[in-house]
């Protein structure tokens, strides 16, 4: 929910100089007095899948707007003063539900409480936290204006005791109110509920300012003030109750001279426009005094004096301005002095505007008079942004001249900036409308954290719904390709089964008959030779021819599709153990056929299985001279394990660069690489004497 009056109600409030008031001041921004006058919500599309397009464009161009909008208003200083942060209520134990009587009372007598009044609230800092926010701002409260006796009455003003009060930040809260009788010169701040930290409730504020809107005339020599659309002080403030820690936290900080929320200025960028004067070491022990020619005798509401910024980009808080104040006094036509003002241990207002009432004095002359100048880098600075005498919201100094005076001598220089009607190179703002235009900072504020949430909402929508389509796109891609692949692997497939159907057949039928007829030739040359020669070459005929038929059976057999399966592949790697080598020397293991799955396998790890075996069985047959060789084929957990040992007389096993390398190493270099270009496990052991040991472990 939106927590401030409507973004239409912030474009009614414009800057103000300092010499040009409202005409209507129904235009000025307040804070809602009680709950009923909270705002709708900042409204928000609601759009469809295919509207969130054009309502995110839309949320652009609003938050562009507000964003706008919030950079033209005055900054929302944070100036931190290292002393006097405010008033701090004592902690009281936290409550599970709001109590019927407040649990701490503030009250602020008011010079001038009648009419059309307003009160700033103005929020503390959290100096525990690193990001500057504001800190413990009461929740629900009530404020009454009352009257000095009993029997004079009390007027609700404002009541959020129902309902929390949405959090200011460190922005200012103007209540404005209208209509309070004469007799009521008392505010009365009722607490409820604070923030609560760790079973604690507790509250806090920085400073307190009422503001008087009606013209009040009385005499002037009852001093009464004049007041007009100002900014007014406390005559006194009481505190039911608070945590007393100086010279931090204290009741009468709520109306310290200086404030907290930096100077009432358009623009705080610029570093020029400001009154500087150095000041000679022989120069330090001296005085300076400012002497403003008002031009005819005056009633002096306020003193209001604006700390300069640091030339250089180096931040100094409340650079030149002096640690003495030895009096300010109103000098009438006849040379009469009256004092109003003297501080011989000023504390540095840091960024801050510094505001010292007049009391109604009246005189034609302000004089100023500084002592204790900070020194920077072995040069002491004097320094003011501007100094305004202001009374019945007007500023009475602005163009009027300035005379300068260290010690006795008057200085020739040019004062145009302390007078000028600006500081730090800005225009100056009427205080009530600078404190309005900070206010209604939580206008645009809530109205961007509105709508940002809402577009990142619909951003991230947007989002899901382009990836939903693009994953929906290339899912229907995908299958689309997906089944053109399937359609055309099998229709591969097929024609693949086909081929090697035929081909099998031709190779049985071609080669296979030739190889026969190669055998046969052999075995009738063989008779018909009386030759030893020539009838062992008939057996190598023979033999050769054999060892052909048995190949080419071998390669029928991998090549037939009919056999792509671990049953078969076992029953396979069993014939080609029985017929490798002699009965006598075998011993032979296999899991039961019907223990094996008919699960496929790859045409090429059949191959390499079958051709590992084989090499494994040449070498123990042929090489190792061994009298007994022992065979493995074992299915088990989904792996085909074979394992060829025999007890002959072993060798010693070259590393994997000597067979890479050896050319004698060839066998075993390519059993190895037929088992890992399968992803599995190669074992070789051999012990001089003992035997040999190989292994394969495939996942099929």
């Amino acid at each position: 929910m939106s927590s401030w009056p409507p973004f239409s109600l912030l474009l009614l409030c414009s800057l103000a100089s300092s010499q040009v008031l409202l005409a209507q001041s129904e235009l000025r921004y307040a804070d809602p007095r009680f709950p009923q006058e909270l705002p709708a919500e900042v409204a928000v599309p609601s759009p469809g899948v295919f509207g969130l397009s054009a309502s995110i464009r839309e949320l652009n161009q609003r938050i562009v707007l507000a964003e706008q909008a919030l950079s033209e208003l005055p900054p929302l200083q944070v100036t931190f003063l290292n002393d006097t942060y405010g008033y701090h209520s004592d902690f009281l134990p936290a409550l599970d539900e709001i109590p019927s009587k407040p649990r701490w009372v503030l009250e602020f007598d008011v010079w001038a409480l009648v009419g059309d009044a307003g009160l700033v609230l103005v929020p503390s800092h959290d100096r525990r936290s690193n990001k500057p926010q504001g800190y413990a701002f009461p929740k629900r409260f009530r404020i009454y204006a009352v009257g000095e006796h009993p029997d004079s009455g009390e007027e609700l003003l404002v009541d959020w005791t129902e309902q929390d009060f949405p959090d200011p930040g460190l922005r200012p809260v103007v209540f404005r109110f209208q209509d309070i009788p004469s007799d009521l010169r008392t505010l009365r701040l009722e607490v409820y509920a604070g923030d609560t930290i760790d079973g604690l409730d507790f509250f806090s504020l920085a400073r307190v300012y009422p503001i008087a809107y009606d013209e009040i005339q009385y005499s002037i020599s009852n001093k009464v003030p004049i007041t007009y659309d100002e900014i007014q002080g406390s005559i006194s403030i009481h505190a039911s109750s608070g945590y007393e820690v100086l010279p931090y936290w204290s009741e009468r900080y709520l109306s310290d001279s200086r404030f907290t929320i930096g100077l009432p200025i358009a623009d705080i960028s610029s570093r020029e426009g400001a009154f500087r004067l150095p000041i000679d070491e022989s120069d330090t022990e001296k005085e300076v005094a400012l002497e403003i020619d008002l031009g005819a005798r005056s009633v002096i509401g306020w003193v209001n004096m604006y700390p300069a910024m640091s030339p250089t980009d180096v931040s100094v808080p409340g650079y030149g301005f002096p640690r003495a104040i030895k009096e300010l006094s109103i000098i009438d036509e006849a040379g009469g002095v009256a004092r109003i003002y003297s501080n011989p241990n000023l504390l540095s207002p840091g960024d801050n505007l510094m505001r010292v009432p007049g009391y109604s004095m009246v005189g034609r002359t302000l004089r100023a008079v500084f002592e204790k100048f900070p020194t920077y880098q072995g040069q002491a600075v004097f320094s003011l942004g501007e100094i305004e005498v202001f009374k019945a919201g007007a500023n009475m100094s602005i163009g009027k001249p300035v005379r300068v005076y260290l010690g006795d001598e008057l200085l020739d220089v040019d004062t145009t900036a302390l007078v000028d009607g600006e500081a730090s190179g800005s225009e100056i703002i009427h205080l009530t409308d600078w404190f309005c235009l900070l206010a209604s900072g939580k206008v645009l504020e809530d109205e961007l954290a509105v709508l940002t949430s809402a577009r990142a909402e619909f951003s991230e929508r947007f989002k899901h719904v382009k990836q939903t389509l693009s994953f929906s796109m290339v899912t229907l891609l995908g299958v689309g390709i997906v089944a053109l692949i399937v359609f055309l692997r099998l229709r591969q497939k097929q024609e693949s089964w086909q081929l090697r159907k035929q081909l099998n057949s031709d190779l049985h039928d071609d080669i296979g008959s030739k190889v026969a007829a190669v055998s046969l030739a052999a075995t009738t040359l063989e008779r018909g030779v009386e030759s030893d020669w020539a009838k062992e070459q008939c057996v190598a005929i023979r033999s050769i021819a054999h060892e052909m038929n048995q190949g080419l059976r071998d390669v029928l057999w991998m090549t037939d599709d009919q056999t792509d399966s671990v049953r078969q592949l076992i029953r396979r790697l069993a014939d080609c153990a029985r017929r490798s080598v002699e009965t006598e020397r075998l011993r032979l293991t296999t899991t039961p056929f019907s223990l094996v799955p008919e699960k496929n396998i790859h045409v090429r790890c059949k191959r390499d299985v079958l051709l590992f075996l084989r090499e494994a069985l040449h070498n123990a047959a042929c090489h190792s001279e061994a009298r007994q060789i022992e065979v493995e084929i074992i299915w088990r957990d989904k792996h085909l394990i074979i394992r060829v040992q025999d007890n002959g007389k072993g060798f010693v096993v070259p590393s994997i660069d000597q067979q890479g390398k050896n050319i004698g190493h060839h066998g075993l270099r390519t059993m190895r690489e037929r088992c890992l270009r399968n992803g599995g496990h190669h074992r070789l052991e051999s012990v001089i004497g003992e035997g040999t040991v190989v292994e394969m472990r495939v996942r099929v």
